[in-house]
């Protein structure tokens, strides 16, 4: 992260045609992008928190049959796609990180979420 901050840093100090794109890439961050992932990524907290996908029993035991994957990637699946990729990254690392899934089934998983 330090690394790619020092290049932004030294993209804006010594180029101004960088210098120019750099500023517009870093207003559309800020702007546009973090406002729009993080109620997403609040939403995909409280869903991993307050409703297990085991609750979900007909729809887990359609989502393990068609993928081959636990019931506790549901969650994952159904948020990614209607959140987008950091959304399905970040909930499959954290069922991953919590114990529900294997390493083999995340890595099988996280296209799916995505």
């Amino acid at each position: 992260m330090l690394c790619l901050f020092g290049v932004l840093f030294f993209g804006l100090v010594l180029s101004s045609e960088v210098s120019e794109y750099v500023k517009d890439g870093m207003r559309l961050a800020i702007e546009c992008v973090i406002p729009s992932s993080f109620p997403f990524m609040i939403i995909s907290d409280l869903y991993l928190y307050l409703g297990r996908p085991e609750n979900l029993r007909v729809t887990g035991r359609v989502f393990s049959r068609i993928y081959g994957l636990p019931i506790s990637g549901l969650s994952a699946f159904i948020c990614g796609n209607i959140g987008g990729f950091p959304i399905g990254a970040k909930m499959v690392c954290d069922i991953y990180s919590s114990g529900a899934i294997s390493k083999e089934d995340a890595e099988r998983l996280l296209p799916l979420s995505n």
